[in-house]
């Protein structure tokens, strides 16, 4: 258990990195803003984890509003601000199996639970389950 704990930074921070390199994004601002990914787990600092900064807050509304910002005042910023606002929704994508996202309206953690499977038969089958 304790291993799974100390690997999970590293996880949020590689796998979107990995991602964000492998779609050649421009490695300096891929590394960058890596740190970033991992930025709302300092939400258990105040004693509200997976609430505070896993919410549609912090991963919408401001990173959406500093790309319309920089979409129309600062164009040089967009790039740097798509690659923030992907850093902190993977973090909630990796975190999906309970997250307070409507914090502070709502203070229930939302469950999603995704299921694939393959069949012999070369079929598909993609199923989930949202709970709070």
């Amino acid at each position: 258990m304790m291993l799974a704990c100390a690997m999970d930074p590293v996880l949020h921070l590689a796998l979107p990195l990995l991602f964000l390199l492998a779609i050649r994004v421009e490695t300096r601002i891929a590394v960058l803003l890596a740190p970033l990914a991992i930025i709302p787990d300092f939400d258990a600092l105040l004693g509200l984890h997976r609430a505070a900064f896993h919410n549609f807050i912090v991963v919408i509304l401001v990173p959406v509003a500093l790309i319309a910002y920089s979409k129309m005042r600062r164009p040089e910023w967009l790039p740097w601000a798509v690659v923030a606002q992907f850093y902190l929704a993977s973090h909630i994508v990796l975190d999906l199996g309970g997250v307070a996202f409507a914090w502070p309206i709502m203070k229930d953690q939302i469950y999603f639970d995704p299921e694939l499977k393959f069949n012999l038969e070369g079929g598909v089958n993609f199923e989930f389950h949202l709970d709070y």
